[in-house]
Formats: C-alpha cells, structure tokens, sequence
C-alpha cells in the first residue's frame, strides 16, 4: 500500500497518458469506419483538444514524481541509455506530433481524407509506440514482480478501454444520427471489451505475481491483503464502465458515454495503483 501511495504521481502519469494515447488510435480508427462532414470534422477537431488534454495533464503528473523539476535534465541526459529515458523520449515525440496534428486539424490545412487518415495514423502509431515504452520502462530485473509482459498489456487494456470510450464520447458530440454511426459505435464496443478483459487479466495477473512472492522483510501477505480493495475496485470499474458503454443508446447516449469515460479512467488509475503497491523487489 506504501508503495502505491508513493507513485501517486506516476499513476496518474500512466493512467492520463495511456488513456489519452488510445484516444488518439481510436480517432484514427473513426476516420477509418466513419463519414464525418465537414462542419462535423471542424467541431470534431475543436473537441480533440480533450484528447491532447490527457497526454499534457500525464506529462505534468510526471514531473510531480521527479520532486525536482530541474531532475528532467537528468533524465533526457540519459536518452538512449535507460529504459525510462527512452520512454519519456517516445512519449514526447507522440505528444508533440499530437499537439502538431491538432494544430493543423484547428487551421484547416487537414484537406481531404487522405492527408487526415494518414496524419492521425502517425500519431496514432506513436501512441501505440508511447504506450509499449511506457511498460517496457518497468522491465527491472531486480523487481520481478514487475518485470513481465503482464505490464505493458495492463497498460495497453487501459489505452483501448479509456481510449474508446474517451473518443466515442466526443464523436457523440459531434454525430448526433445515431443510426449513422452505428458502425463506429460497434467498433467501439468491440475495442471496449477487448481492452476491458486485457485490462482485467493483466491486473490480476500482476496482482496474483506479487502476491505469491517471498520476501525476508516484507510481509507479502499483509501488503496482497491492503491492495486487495484497489484490485475489487479496478474490476469493479471496469466492469461498469463496459456497461455504460452498451448503454450509450439513444437520446442520454452523450451523457451514458461521458460516464463511460469517468469510470473507465477510475478503472485504469485503482489497477496502476494495484501494479505500483505490487512492488517487491529481489534485495527484500
């Protein structure tokens, strides 16, 4: 529980930039099953600003971890040697192309469906990209209970089930035929259960990991025990936020979705903070 407590910081980092990460690929993918008009496209690129909002809000949540604003410099010194610089490097490219691609979306210089499919495949590509860095930072051997693939899919179940319910929301806002975007709404639903059970697995798997780890100092039992209710409350959430989901149906579809986005974002933050308390390493 100390532990979890402790990264605070770095679960909100997580949970705000995966989420916002799998917004990005789930805006490609509208583009992909979807038709929007163009007066749809000009209000559909003013609220995607609630979709860079998240990365620059996890970005901010990261530098709360390092104590020292002016420890930044250490990190980006690093770039190339260790697996958090290259994450930080990775996320900072998405990033910046997102904010590039929104710029442009906002300047109308996105003409045509060929330049904005290919435009938001990049950044949806570096997402993905950002996403798999930001797992890969936590394989540290001396913390076993971190270093498994089990981290980078807890992390890409949270990207697909905050990311699909975090677009199709603002889509909602943007198409209010139902009826026309009912194959967006499907894929959608789709991506949100396939995230879900990813989200759910991982979680669980990670938390089984650690506790049924040894350790001379730490008592694993009391501390699976503490972490038990964050556990409860990620599938809980997750779980709910699934069923919010399916019931974004007709005239409370906008605020069904918006509920799905809040729920899913508890989801993923209570199973970061499941992941973070799980932390035992060898030396123990």
């Amino acid at each position: 529980m100390e532990s979890a407590m402790s990264d605070m910081a770095l679960a909100l980092f997580t949970t705000f930039s995966a989420i916002g990460a799998g917004a990005f690929l789930m805006l490609f993918v509208a583009f992909l099953v979807h038709d929007f008009s163009d007066d749809q496209l000009k209000k559909l690129d003013k609220y995607t600003v609630v979709l860079v909002l998240f990365p620059v809000v996890g970005l901010i949540c990261s530098f709360m971890h390092l104590a020292n604003a002016a420890n930044a410099m250490n990190v980006i010194n690093t770039i190339g040697t260790t697996p958090l610089a290259n994450e930080i490097l990775v996320f900072g490219i998405f990033l910046a192309v997102a904010v590039i691609y929104w710029v442009l979306a906002i300047a109308g210089m996105l003409k045509g469906r060929t330049a904005r499919l290919a435009c938001s495949a990049i950044v949806a590509a570096l997402g993905v990209l950002a996403v798999v860095f930001m797992g890969l930072a936590y394989a540290i051997p001396t913390i076993p209970t971190w270093d498994s693939p089990w981290t980078t899919l807890q992390l890409l179940g949270a990207m697909l089930l905050g990311g699909s319910a975090l677009t199709w929301w603002v889509c909602s806002l943007v198409e209010k035929d139902e009826g026309a975007a009912q194959k967006m709404a499907s894929v959608s639903r789709l991506v949100l259960i396939v995230g879900a059970a990813v989200l759910l697995i991982a979680t669980v798997a990670l938390f089984a990991t650690g506790a049924s780890a040894t350790s001379g100092i730490v008592n694993v039992a009391q501390n699976a025990s503490e972490l038990t209710p964050m556990l409860v409350a990620s599938i809980a959430f997750t779980v709910i936020a699934v069923v919010c989901g399916f019931l974004g149906k007709g005239d409370k579809r906008t605020a069904w979705l918006c509920g799905a986005v809040v729920i899913a974002w508890f989801a993923v933050f209570f199973a970061r903070l499941c992941f973070y308390g799980m932390q035992i390493t060898i030396g123990l």
